[in-house]
């Protein structure tokens, strides 16, 4: 969704957010400005980290077949997967 539109937009339109793109975001919208180069504050960058973190916790609830997933993983502020070796 926005991270790939936002990457989008500063490979192939130097930072510069189009109004469609805009229309096509539903997180950091309130963060960026039409036929303006986008700037993502420090706090910015914490937040859309932790959304990634989220997104990837409800994938791996979802898998899990957790009880009530999406409200479960909207409470993860950071995850980290590891690989454990099995017996």
């Amino acid at each position: 969704g926005d991270l790939r539109l936002l990457r989008n937009a500063l490979l192939h339109a130097k930072g510069i957010i189009r109004a469609d793109t805009l229309r096509g975001m539903r997180k950091i919208t309130p963060w960026l400005t039409v036929d303006k180069p986008f700037h993502i504050s420090v706090e910015g960058m914490k937040q859309i980290f932790v959304w990634i973190h989220q997104a990837c916790a409800l994938i791996v609830f979802e898998w899990l077949g957790v009880e009530d997933a999406k409200s479960q993983s909207e409470q993860i502020v950071s995850l980290a997967l590891q690989n454990v070796p099995r017996d």
